[in-house]
This record gives C-alpha cells, structure tokens and sequence, in this order.
C-alpha cells in the first residue's frame, strides 16, 4: 500500500484524480479488507493461544466485527445493479445472501449454535476468501495491477469453497434439531393467512440448494481463473 501510495504521488500531474465514485469503492473494498484482515488475525492469535478456548468462542471473539462486515457486503449487490462495478449481481447476490442467512438468522437466533465449533472453521474460511478479494479489487480501481495478487484471488477459492459450503451446510444441519424443538420461524394453521411454513424443513431443501449453487459459483469462478491467469506474467515467464 505504501508502494503504491508513492505511485499516486509521483503521477498526479500525469494522471486526474479519482473521481468520487471511485474513492467510494475504494474506501469500501479497503473497509472490508480491514475488517477481514483483523477476524483472520485475530482468530489465528486464539487458535494458537487457545485452540479450545478459539473453538467455543468464536463469536465472542470476532462475532460482531463479523456481522459488520457480513452486513456491509450488501452493498456488493448494490454496485453492480448501479453500474458502478462491471461483474454481475448474481454471484454476490448468492454468495451474500447465503453468508447472512447462516449468520443473522441460523446462527443468530439460536443461541446453543453460539459456541458450535463448526463456527472457527467457517469464519476462517469467509475472512481467508477475502484477504485477497479485496486487495485485487482496490488495485483494479487504481488501474494497478499484481501479479500474485491476481494468481492467489483466482487460485485461493479451490481450496476454500469447498470446505466453505461443506462447513455452513454442517451448521445448517445441526441447527434442524434446535428448531424442530423451538418451532421458531415456523408457522402452523389455523390462522389468518390461512397458510403453513415449516423451518425445519426449509433448512433441509435449503441444504440441498449447496449443490447447484456451489457448482454455478465455482463453475463462474473456473472461468474467470481461465481467463485472468492467462495475462499475467507471472505464467507467461515460466512458459518463456
């Protein structure tokens, strides 16, 4: 960042400022990079203080910072529907959707879900995903461009994806029993509406959902690593 600042610095006759757009998105993208940056730092410090104490405290930990950043990303819906951003609203649609849905309402209403263990490993997951996120988009804005940066944004989710999806399905499924017992969210007839709906068994066809949309995710996210390792001369070097 500092490299760069002295970038700007050096061509601000050659170059106009940033229009405001552009320092909103700015702005915005190095937010959520910090906010990112610290529950991955700060969760890493517990786990390697405490693993134990890390696993049934992960929201004490970093909960709230979490539900910040997790609400803020709405916006990532908003820029693209704008036009301000070039990428399609439905990816972030599907990726911020499902990542609150887990948080503010499974997770958030049920309190014996507070110290589920399966929480370290997600919130490690979302905030490793976007350490790097964040970083390449901040550069694109500055019409800069990294190499690694590029390769880890478009290589990291591989790995991550996966165990992500596998890790708020696992969640969603101990949440059935609790709200099987609760029957919170649940309604039952008779009554004005003179309508049902069943949470329990919302959360079961909801984990079904994972399988097409975590396809569609990493089937789009395949063809952007496609396409973006091509130009970057990192490949292009080991090729030569």
């Amino acid at each position: 960042m500092k490299h760069l600042e002295n970038e700007l610095l050096s061509d601000r006759d050659a170059e106009p400022f940033p229009d405001v757009k552009t320092c909103y998105l700015f702005g915005y993208n190095l937010l959520q990079f910090i906010g990112f940056t610290y529950i991955f730092t700060v969760l890493t410090y517990n786990c390697v203080k405490d693993v134990n104490y890390a696993f049934s405290n992960t929201l004490e930990i970093a909960g709230s910072q979490m539900l910040f950043v997790q609400l803020a990303a709405v916006l990532e819906i908003v820029h693209p529907l704008l036009g301000w951003v070039k990428s399609s609203p439905l990816p972030a649609f599907m990726q911020v959707t499902g990542r609150n849905f887990v948080l503010f309402i499974v997770v958030g209403q049920e309190p014996r879900l507070h110290e589920n263990s399966m929480l370290l490993v997600l919130f490690l997951i979302w905030s490793s995903i976007e350490v790097v996120r964040y970083p390449f988009y901040m550069l694109s804005l500055l019409g800069k461009k990294s190499d690694v940066i590029t390769w880890c944004r478009y290589t990291a989710w591989i790995p991550l994806y996966p165990v992500g999806f596998i890790s708020e399905a696992t969640i969603i499924a101990m949440a059935i029993p609790y709200y099987e017992q609760t029957e919170k969210f649940s309604v039952f007839l008779p009554n004005s509406s003179n309508m049902s709906f069943y949470f329990p068994w919302f959360l079961k066809i909801y984990i079904f959902l994972f399988f097409p949309v975590g396809y569609f995710m990493m089937a789009t996210m395949s063809k952007q690593r496609q396409k973006a390792l091509k130009s970057i001369q990192l490949f292009k070097k080991k090729r030569d």
